[in-house]
């Protein structure tokens, strides 16, 4: 799964990567290979003013589908990241859900002629 990650208004840290990629890495071995990008963007909305104003917005990309887009907002930025992984998890547990086939039917033999 390739990875974009960016934080805007301020500098990423280590320890907020770490939190991005570990949520990424739980979602990836449930997942697999369906999970073909993943784009995450960490923003603080009203900056110095402070309040519900941390967002993390993520993108997934799948094969043959519509991109899976969650976020949440939070007053931490780890509960955020936490929050829009849960969100993700099932958006996609749902999507895939939905798009799976259900298994084939077992063919009955034929009766003898």
């Amino acid at each position: 799964m390739q990875l974009d990650l960016q934080s805007r208004p301020f500098t990423m840290t280590a320890a907020l990567k770490h939190a991005v990629r570990t949520q990424l890495a739980r979602l990836q071995a449930r997942f697999g290979d369906w999970l073909h990008y993943a784009r995450v963007r960490l923003e603080d909305v009203n900056g110095p003013r402070g309040g519900v104003d941390k967002r993390c917005r993520m993108v997934f990309g799948l094969p043959q589908m519509q991109p899976i887009v969650v976020q949440a907002r939070s007053e931490d930025m780890y509960q955020a990241i936490h929050q829009a992984s849960r969100r993700a998890e099932q958006a996609l547990d749902r999507e895939l859900n939905r798009r799976r086939l259900p298994a084939p039917m077992p063919r009955l033999a034929e009766p003898a002629a």
